[in-house]
């Protein structure tokens, strides 16, 4: 009979044992589990991180590009704006009739002060 008894207790030994180091193994994949899992989320959010800044940077070329391609024309504009002999050609010329040339007054003389052609005594 101490043979049973005996047997019994390296089987209860045996499962402790067993069971000890089965919780020690899970404990260690658990454990690897959680780092790589913070890993991925790392990499998960630098990843996004990078992809934002792709997307900026794809909009930001795209807006300088479009303002580029504009820039001759505004500089063009600006020169004939800063230009009197284009200035004057781009501006329509007024048309006046017979009856608002009568009716306009004659501008000042530069020498005048403002009086105009109304006394020469």
């Amino acid at each position: 009979m101490k043979r049973v008894s005996v047997n019994s207790v390296d089987e209860g030994t045996r499962a402790r044992l067993k069971h000890q180091t089965l919780l020690q193994e899970f404990l260690q994949l658990q454990k690897e589990f959680v780092s790589r899992k913070k890993k991925l989320q790392t990499v998960n959010q630098r990843r996004e991180t990078l992809l934002a800044e792709v997307r900026f940077l794809r909009q930001r070329y795209s807006y300088l590009s479009t303002i580029k391609s504009r820039q001759p024309e505004l500089e063009q504009d600006s020169v004939q704006l800063q230009n009197p002999y284009l200035q004057s050609k781009t501006v329509k010329p007024k048309n006046f009739s017979i009856n608002e040339a009568g009716e306009r007054r004659p501008s000042s003389l530069p020498g005048s002060r403002g009086k105009g052609w109304e006394k020469s005594s």
